[in-house]
């Protein structure tokens, strides 16, 4: 397979990241993954909630592709360290596999397309270099910003240009 020059410079900055924060286990427990399996045939038995799952499986796919699209702006700044960048990741890919594994089997196949099609256009709609310049990075970096609502998902403190304390995991 061969890549376009832009997705080859995604790859190179963004698979290492993402390729760590894979590698680790998941934290389920055998107990975890039955209370789950339990709340998706309860889920799936009530009228209409099969199209309310995967309508919340889209909307986290959204996030977790938005995730992935301000760590890698947050690398190409040099404003977002290594561990923060692989433990966002995992944040995102956990909320998102735990929505995937409520949805009904039928379902499951659209909906890894259906993320596909949404990274595909996330990555693709602009242009790498050529929005990233210095102006564009402190803005990025501001107090209450985008790196400062992704840096929630790390589980450290973060706070709002007005000096409150922002809510864990922002949605960016």
């Amino acid at each position: 397979m061969c890549l376009n020059p832009r997705r080859k410079l995604l790859a190179m900055l963004i698979f290492p990241v993402v390729i760590g924060a894979v590698a680790r286990p998941a934290n389920a427990d055998d107990a975890s993954t039955n209370r789950t399996a339990e709340l998706r045939r309860t889920l799936l038995a009530q009228p209409g909630m099969r199209e309310q799952l995967l309508a919340i499986y889209k909307g986290q796919a959204a996030t977790s592709v938005r995730l992935e699209w301000l760590i890698r702006t947050g690398i190409i700044c040099h404003l977002l360290a290594e561990e923060d960048a692989k433990t966002i990741f995992a944040a995102g890919k956990q909320e998102l596999d735990y929505a995937a594994s409520l949805l009904a089997d039928e379902d499951k196949v659209p909906a890894q397309i259906y993320l596909e099609g949404v990274r595909a256009g996330a990555f693709r709609s602009a242009e790498v270099v050529s929005e990233l310049n210095d102006e564009a990075c402190r803005h990025f970096g501001r107090p209450g910003g985008p790196l400062t609502k992704i840096m929630t998902w790390t589980g450290k403190r973060q706070y709002t240009a007005q000096g409150t304390l922002a809510s864990p995991r922002t949605i960016p």
